[in-house]
Order: C-alpha cells, then structure tokens, then sequence
C-alpha cells in the first residue's frame, strides 16, 4: 500500500557517486559513445587522483625546510589518504551498504497517516532537506578546485605574455599555484603550466568529490535512520488509535481492560510487536554502520584536528588582500562543514533513540494486556543505555566532539606560531 513514502531516499547520493567516478553512469549502456564516454571519464577521474597524490607527496618531501609549507602539505596529504581509505570503504562494503540502505528505507515498513502523524510526509521533507545539503556539500567541494586553477591561471596570464617560459621570471610553475602541492611534469611554458594545474585541480576536486560521497552517504543514512525513529515514536503515540481505525471501531470506544475485547487487544500486540521488529532493525543497522564507519570516522577526526590547525597556521602567514587566504579560509570552511555533518550525524542518533522510550510511555497503555505492556518495558529497558556512534570504539560521535576538535586544533595552531 502507497503512503506517500519517497521511492528512493539515497538517490542524490548515486548521482554523488557516479559524478566521482565510484559508480557507472547507467541508462544507456546500449550507446557505444556513452560506454566510451564513460571509460574517458573514468580514466581521467582515477589517473588526475594518482598524479595529485604524487605531487602531494613530492611537496611535502620539499617542504621539509620551511614549516608554513610543511604543515599545510601534511594537512592536505593526509586528508588525501582519509579520502583513499572511505574509497575502499565504498568500493570493497558496497554489497553491505546497499543492504544497510533497503534495511533503513524500509519497505515492509510503512505507517498510515493518523492525524498528525503523517510517516510518508516526514520521509518526503527529511529527503529533499538531504538532497539539498548533498549538492550544496558537493558543489563546495569541487569549487575549492575550481577556484584554485582560476585563480593560477589569473595569476599566470598576468606575470607572462604569449607562451613565454618561466626563465625570464625567475619562476616556476608551481609558485604560481594557489594550494602548496607540487606539479610533477610539463611546466616548461605558461601553457604547459595551465593545462598540468588544471589536471592536479582536477584531482583534488576529484578527491574532494570521494570524500564527498562517503560522507553525504553517512549523513543520508543517518538522517534516514532518524526520521524512521521519530515515524516509530509517532507509531508508538498513536497505537491505540490506529488499531481502533484498523478495526473500523470508533475513536472514542473505550474498554476498561483490553482482554474483555480480545481482538483490540490481538491488535494492539500486532501493532507494538510489528514496530518493536522494526525498531530492532533499526538497532542493527546502526551497529553495522557503527562497524562500516567508526575507524573512517576517527580518521576523519583526527586529520582534521591537524588540518584546521595547518590552515589556521598557514591564513595567519596570508595577508587578508591575497586571493590565497580567501582559498584557504574556502578549503578551512569545507572541511569544518564535513566535520560538523559528521557530529551532528552522531547527535542525532542518540537523540532518535531517547524519543522511543518517551513514545511508548506516552502510549495509551493503562488498560492494556499484560504481555503488551512486558512487551513495552523490555523495549524501554533495552534502550536505556544510550544508542552511540563511536570514533573507534575511543569517544562518542557528538556535537561535543566537533567543539574538541576545534578547541585542540586552536592549541596546535598557538603551538605552530610558537615556532614561527
């Protein structure tokens, strides 16, 4: 039965991935062009990825000597194989993500609408409101890219003229880039120099897109997750009415103890049972992307504490005037962005979990059955340990743990100009 449900909740999130080259273009795999535009793509997307590592690496082996130019290269290099490792995650968990996503969508079940619960108009909101965050997240990824070969190019046509080379300058290729990473081939002219930036923005607009994906796929199968926890609370709110509508009995039909009505009281249990199954996929889902997550996730923490330590060091070397503090502040914001969506991801889960255990206190469960109401208290003893996302098993994923990572960062950052 149709009620109003979104058919497919995670459908921006196949657009992010076949945008990142993680997974095939489909609709026409019948057209010889699309299947070699598709394998152009594909190739240009992986190898753009390969040589914007290796430059990283080259950069940070030349940085050694001066700290400002270190610290940056580390921070980007290590956000580089934070995004290889939700790479594998992707590609190698694809089978159990997709499993985790039908299990969180759940289409066996769905809820009616009663009064003001609407389940089906929830999902519909909570869908578009993902779809939004997806392409805005995505699209300040791949314009932190954008803007840095805009930027390179702006400043190369107005050092040199023609097709000058860089001997009469004084300069090289790679001074002239706005993110400190090193170009490792054909930069012997202002046109060679254009088109190898463009490739190595293309890969770090590439890798950002990965990262993009891992993330905005855990963002989506959290906020998924919470909405079935709130539309289960909402269940749990309204049983009794929804078995009286189920039973075509009028609203206010009262009973003084639901056994002298066997079969309100048959329905009642139906009802509580078939949500109590539901609620306990979802605890499962929620540990197995616990299991999928935790060690992405405290990699993620991690690099990011040194990240935004590394760029906070390297705006205060900027002047406010030059276009390269406005980057960095750009690459700075994103990456606060993605941490901050990761913990409030967290957040919500432990939020999503304590509603179920007021939901069903709520319920009109006073002149209910005794195995509906044993049913009920062991569903309430079940949740009360807090439901957790964890950073690797160390420290809960919350709004918390977003404000210790800014605070340790700030303290990294007075350490690096101490050093100054």
């Amino acid at each position: 039965m149709d009620y109003g449900y979104p058919k497919n909740f995670f459908e921006a999130n196949d657009v992010v991935k076949r945008i990142s080259g993680i997974m095939l273009l489909q609709g026409k795999e019948d057209n010889i062009f699309f299947k070699w535009y598709q394998i152009i793509y594909i190739i240009f997307v992986y190898s753009s990825t390969v040589v914007f590592t290796v430059g990283q690496y080259i950069m940070t082996k030349n940085s050694v000597n001066k700290i400002s130019n270190l610290v940056s290269s580390l921070g980007v290099l290590l956000t580089t194989h934070v995004g290889h490792f939700k790479f594998w995650l992707l590609l190698s968990k694809k089978k159990e993500l997709e499993n985790l996503k039908n299990d969180i969508e759940g289409e066996n079940y769905q809820y009616a609408t009663i009064g003001n619960s609407n389940p089906g108009l929830l999902l519909t909101n909570e869908k578009k409101f993902c779809t939004v965050c997806t392409y805005v997240y995505l699209a300040g990824c791949y314009l932190i890219g954008i803007f840095g070969n805009i930027t390179t190019v702006v400043r190369l046509n107005g050092a040199l003229t023609g097709n000058n080379t860089f001997e009469s300058i004084n300069m090289t290729c790679n001074d002239f880039a706005s993110f400190t990473f090193y170009i490792p081939f054909f930069t012997a002219n202002k046109w060679q120099c254009i088109i190898s930036s463009t490739v190595m923005y293309s890969g770090m607009a590439f890798e950002s897109g990965i990262h993009a994906a891992c993330d905005l796929l855990f963002f989506a199968m959290i906020h998924c997750l919470k909405i079935q926890l709130r539309i289960i609370a909402d269940v749990f709110r309204t049983i009794r009415r929804r078995s009286l509508l189920k039973l075509n009995v009028p609203e206010d039909y009262t009973v003084l103890h639901d056994e002298e009505n066997s079969a309100l009281e048959e329905e009642l249990y139906r009802q509580l049972s078939h949500s109590t199954e539901h609620l306990n996929i979802l605890l499962r889902v929620t540990q197995e992307i616990e299991h999928l997550f935790t060690y992405v996730l405290l990699a993620q923490t991690l690099s990011s504490l040194l990240i935004v330590a590394s760029f906070l060091y390297l705006t205060s070397t900027i002047s406010i005037n030059d276009a390269d503090f406005f980057l960095q502040m750009q690459f700075l914001l994103v990456i606060l962005i993605q941490l901050a969506l990761l913990c409030w991801s967290g957040n919500e889960i432990t939020e999503g979990f304590q509603l179920i255990k007021t939901a069903l206190y709520e319920s009109d469960w006073l002149s209910c059955s005794h195995r509906f109401k044993r049913s009920m208290i062991l569903t309430m003893i079940r949740l009360q340990r807090p439901v957790l996302l964890t950073l690797g098993g160390f420290s809960p994923l919350t709004l918390a743990t977003l404000v210790g990572v800014c605070q340790g960062s700030f303290s990294y950052f007075t350490l690096f100009k101490s050093f100054q």
